[in-house]
């Protein structure tokens, strides 16, 4: 059972973070969600390391987190025609 809380209107966050545990082999793993600038959602469950419980301080490693966000970006200015995607991007 996810530990933490979530305030009214965000039971469905709860419930699709419960969900992910009973459908794949998760380990551990927690989430926090703002909205309107406020923090509506604060869930843990699972393991950190084996024997060891998740907790709201458990600290983890974040890799390749900002792939995504540039990939957006890059596309978003190809798509306003601020880049172009075939131009040279170093010297020959």
């Amino acid at each position: 059972m996810s530990q933490g809380w979530v305030d009214e209107g965000f039971g469905a966050v709860a419930d699709a973070f419960a969900e992910n545990f009973s459908l794949f082999p998760e380990l551990g793993a927690a989430v926090s969600v703002y909205a309107g600038g406020r923090q509506v959602v604060e869930l843990w469950d699972g393991e950190a390391a084996p024997g060891k419980p998740w907790a709201p301080e458990t600290v983890v490693p974040v890799f390749s987190c900002a792939k995504g966000l540039v990939s957006v970006v890059v596309h978003l200015l190809a798509q306003e025609e601020r880049l172009d995607l075939d131009a040279p991007i170093g010297a020959q």
